[in-house]
């Protein structure tokens, strides 16, 4: 009997790994989960097209740099050192960059070793079934110059500028990337250490548009809006008139346990809010709504990776903002949606999350927030009830004299209102 070794077809694999984004914009996740693994206290990214026409991102960090076996592993394919109970614990996330003409690595460890890296052609080598080969150069440290830059040159994407620009840069940065982490809300759970690096870090994001000339630093956590439970009113909504500036935060909350002697738990923080305030902490791209943004996302490593749509039995689940985190999930190959859903570790993270959300979370922003909608659509009605009924006591006083003295009636009616109140006048002037 023979034996065989099944066989991995390494060119296709990049290929495919680099062809079968969802989002474009997950490059950035990539590169930015990279920089936090490197312990960056900054990082900044830079989008621009270079004196031949090219796109160009770059993206630097400040942290600890890339040894040589780290410079392999960046372009190897599933070799990684994370931790296994980190979000990219695969070692495929890099190879997205690898749809470009060129990738440029360049880093410096604290300890001084400093190499410049060059990838010539990637995408069209690939796509000629034949596999890029990369340059180590050994370079010169610069004193007190530790991290790392990337630039990938000519990003193989059509219309470039539209997924990256400077707005919709900084709406997927913070919320989709480790630079849009909510687990400073969970700093003092002290067991939560082990799992999660720098859990009171956040990172500072420089953000450069030069393509558009904007540029701006913003600090790399979620963004929720701040608590408003006495909102204003704004005068230009016809309806929801303070509702629309409502703001509730609920949490921190942290559950944990043990299941078949492994320690598990879960930490859930978010918001339910009015439309002005969703609005301010999303940038919306073209035919996305508030509705298919916002919601229950489950995350790892406290960064937001998909919705879970039947953990809120409220019809209103779009005006919640709530994240869910725990190391338990597993993801899918691209990140993107979890791949151990009928774990029993999973299961109990599910059936206690939804208790806090029915027993906590809904009972409280009904009594607040939607009780507050309810007390304005019952006011808009009303207005719109004595509006009507003033159009139609003016419309009457406008209703021309018959002028036949046989008929007590004086006016024309046109409609059963103004009937009803002409034989209630005329009522009146019999009773006289």
């Amino acid at each position: 009997m023979e034996k065989f070794r099944p066989q991995v077809k390494d060119i296709s694999m990049f290929r495919e790994i680099a062809q079968n984004m969802v989002n474009p914009m997950e490059l950035l996740r990539e590169a930015i989960s990279n920089c936090h693994d490197a312990e960056a206290k900054a990082i900044s990214i830079i989008v621009y097209r270079n004196n031949i026409g090219k796109f160009i991102i770059e993206i630097y960090d400040d942290g600890k740099g890339l040894s040589k076996s780290d410079v392999h592993r960046f372009f190897n394919l599933g070799d990684s050192n994370k931790g296994k109970l980190g979000i990219g614990e695969k070692g495929l996330g890099t190879k997205i960059y690898f749809k470009s003409d060129k990738i440029i690595l360049q880093t410096q460890t604290r300890s001084g070793e400093a190499y410049k890296v060059t990838m010539e052609h990637p995408w069209e080598l690939l796509c000629n079934n034949t596999l890029p080969e990369y340059e180590v150069e050994t370079i010169l440290p610069k004193t007190g110059r530790a991290g790392t830059c990337v630039v990938i040159e000519g990003y193989r994407i059509n219309n470039p500028e539209k997924y990256f620009n400077f707005e919709t840069i900084k709406d997927y940065v913070l919320w989709f990337t480790a630079a849009g982490s909510f687990k400073t809300y969970f700093a003092n759970c002290t067991e939560l250490h082990k799992y999660i690096h720098n859990m009171q870090i956040a990172p500072r994001i420089f953000i450069e548009d030069k393509i558009n000339n904007i540029k701006e630093e913003i600090a790399g956590t979620h963004q929720f809006h701040p608590p408003q439970e006495k909102p204003r009113i704004d005068p230009c909504e016809l309806i929801y008139k303070r509702s629309v500036n409502y703001c509730r935060h609920f949490g921190p909350y942290h559950r944990a346990t043990n299941i078949n002697g492994e320690y598990v738990s879960f930490q859930m923080y978010g918001t339910v809010s009015g439309t002005n305030c969703r609005r301010k902490v999303v940038k919306l791209k073209q035919g996305e709504s508030l509705r298919s943004r916002f919601g229950v996302y489950l995350s790892k490593d406290f960064i937001p990776f998909t919705k879970k749509v039947n953990l809120m039995p409220d019809l209103n689940f779009n005006h919640y903002h709530l994240l869910i985190n725990s190391q338990a999930f597993e993801l899918t190959a691209d990140r993107n949606d979890l791949s151990n859903q009928s774990d029993q570790k999973v299961k109990w993270v599910f059936d206690e999350a939804r208790k806090i959300i029915i027993e906590d979370i809904i009972p409280l922003a009904d009594e607040g927030y939607f009780s507050l909608r309810k007390s304005e659509e019952i006011e808009y009605m009303v207005r719109e009830k004595q509006k009507q009924l003033e159009n139609r006591l003016d419309s009457f006083d406008k209703i021309e004299d018959l002028l036949l003295d046989e008929i007590p009636i004086s006016k024309r009616p046109d409609n059963e209102s103004q009937v009803a109140l002409l034989l209630c006048q005329t009522q009146e002037q019999k009773n006289i």
